[in-house]
């Protein structure tokens, strides 16, 4: 395997077992992990092993079945192309390794005690390749936090551990786990893989609004140098580690991600009553996912290469918009139409009244034009309306008597209001002239709109009004952007970011409170379900709550 990071991290296994150093590998490789093939290497094989453990009677929950302790993760590639060798034979302690479809690895659970030998055998094409080590004498015991404690994710939690031996050469690894999760999901750190610790530390601090509200699992590991495999190819190794761990509860809004394609950049959601319809880029034409759950994604095929930026849906039908005026319709999130919107314009948002759609967008990056508004009442046939501004308009929203549309400003923030989408009312300033909103929402007694003071402030923004025509700018109290914002029946939800995701939330429009995220991924859309929310962003981000 060529061009193989050469920092070694690691990816706690927990019956999903994604080895770290194998995720890296196949990047660099721009093989992809191959999904099979099932061929035999033209040469040596690249190997990625690892080995997991706990002390016996102290394993979690998911981690390996009664009567084991350790867990087994072995990636077997073509050097050359990446691909997955799936007809190894693998074997650890003796114990035959199987090879999973889904994370494209050999797997098992096996007994090794601490200080026990632990010995990889791997056939491939009639040639064995084998490698040892010895597991841990003992692990890292977690002083602090307390087992049972609750951190509040607001700030700063420092965990502390002794122990574990031999340490010549060895590194210690903390993570933190989603104890609700089957398979043991590593929440913290944020890349996803588990956080290497200088062996001559005994502390370290996970940073404020890094760790999401639950149940979760705190862990301390020791994990050993790299064991080079001889005679395959350049850079495998067998890793070993001992770990141990407590459960914590941590306050904040919980949040749990869901497995989306990390090429498709998600900028908008909704929600039907029976399916979530999420839309963004990726440049194929298959910008659209549908979930029934907010949990299991199907990919769609949208039948255009236009990235697309909002998504409604009518009672009847779904409605999406894009760039170059790209407007889309299904009765079911499944088969798409393309329709006529007349602007090559970008439209950003669309919303429903109940009897019309408006649809808003860019206004052709020309002072000159204005921002784009049309209006149809059947997502079919598509009227331009005359905004009066000469900006791009972001988003849109219907209170049940009038739209609000929002965007970005020049010399005048650009906040229209509409009884019934044809003619709209420029609102008075509310802030400064350098405001971008690029998202409001109505909560049956105010709107909220949110977006980024690119002047002095250099801050997120949100500003609230009770009727559309008279708005109080507030402070949100980061210099991220706010791009999208939701609302719940009982807490408006705002989400954004720049490094990393950002999420706010308010009973009340009023007072607001960062929660963590668990991602470095911007965010750009959130729904309310009447069960859950739903969040989207880039790197095919979607994360739940609760």
């Amino acid at each position: 395997m060529k061009n193989i990071e050469s920092g070694r991290k690691h990816l706690l296994l927990f019956s999903v077992m994604l080895l770290a150093t194998l995720s890296i590998a196949l990047s660099s490789c721009g093989g992809g992990g191959g999904g099979g093939g099932g061929g035999e290497a033209s040469g040596p094989p690249f190997i990625g092993a690892e080995l997991d453990s706990f002390p016996t009677g102290s394993v979690p929950s998911g981690f390996a079945p009664a009567g084991f302790n350790s867990a087994a993760s072995v990636a077997v590639l073509d050097d050359s192309s990446g691909a997955s060798i799936t007809t190894a034979t693998v074997l650890m302690n003796g114990v035959p390794l199987t090879y999973d479809v889904t994370n494209q690895d050999y797997e098992g659970n096996v007994a090794v005690a601490p200080g026990g030998a632990v010995n990889l055998s791997v056939t491939v094409g009639g040639s064995t390749y084998t490698a040892s080590a010895t597991q841990f004498a003992s692990y890292p015991t977690i002083s602090a936090p307390a087992s049972g404690a609750t951190l509040d994710s607001s700030i700063a939690n420092t965990v502390t551990w002794s122990g574990g031996a031999p340490t010549a050469s060895a590194v210690y690894a903390l993570g933190v786990l989603d104890a609700a999760h089957s398979n043991g999901q590593l929440i913290w750190p944020l890349d996803h893989f588990i956080q290497d610790v200088s062996i001559a530390a005994t502390s370290f601090s996970i940073p404020a609004f890094n760790v999401t509200g639950g149940n979760r699992l705190v862990l301390a590991g020791i994990f050993s140098p790299e064991v080079a495999i001889p005679n395959a190819a350049p850079g495998s190794s067998l890793v070993v580690g001992g770990l141990n761990y407590i459960p914590v509860t941590v306050t904040g809004m919980p949040v749990t991600s869901r497995t989306s394609d990390p090429a498709t950049s998600l900028t908008g959601i909704t929600w039907s009553g029976s399916q979530f319809v999420a839309v963004g880029f990726i440049g194929t034409g298959k910008s659209i996912l549908t979930s029934p759950d907010g949990i299991t994604w199907t990919s769609q095929s949208s039948g255009t290469l236009n990235s697309l930026r909002g998504v409604t849906w009518s009672g009847t039908q779904f409605v999406a918009v894009g760039e170059n005026g790209t407007i889309l319709t299904s009765p079911d999130g499944i088969a798409w139409t393309s329709r006529t919107s007349g602007t090559s314009n970008h439209l950003f948002g669309v919303t429903w009244s109940g009897t019309q759609f408006v649809a808003v967008g860019g206004n052709g990056n020309t002072i000159t034009s204005p921002g784009t508004i049309l209006t149809s009442p059947d997502g079919i046939a598509w009227t331009s309306r005359n905004s009066g501004v000469f900006n791009n308009l972001f988003g849109v929203t219907w209170s049940g008597t009038q739209f609000v549309a929002v965007g970005a400003s020049t010399s005048q923030n650009t906040i229209l209001t509409s009884p019934d989408g044809v003619t709209w009312t420029l609102r008075p300033p509310a802030t400064s002239p350098t405001l971008r909103l690029n998202s409001v929402i109505w909560s049956g007694t105010q709107f909220v709109a949110v977006g980024t003071d690119t002047g002095p402030c250099l801050c997120g923004r949100i500003l609230t009004s009770p009727d559309g025509i008279t708005w109080t700018p507030l402070t949100s109290g980061t210099s991220d952007d706010l791009l999208g914002v939701a609302w719940s029946g009982t807490q408006f939800v705002a989400v954004g970011g720049s490094g990393t995701g950002i999420i706010f939330t308010s009973p009340d429009g009023a007072t607001w409170t960062r929660q963590a995220s668990g991602t470095t991924n911007v965010l750009h859309g959130v729904v309310w379900s009447g069960a859950k929310f739903v969040i989207v962003g880039s790197g095919g981000t979607i994360l739940t709550s609760p």
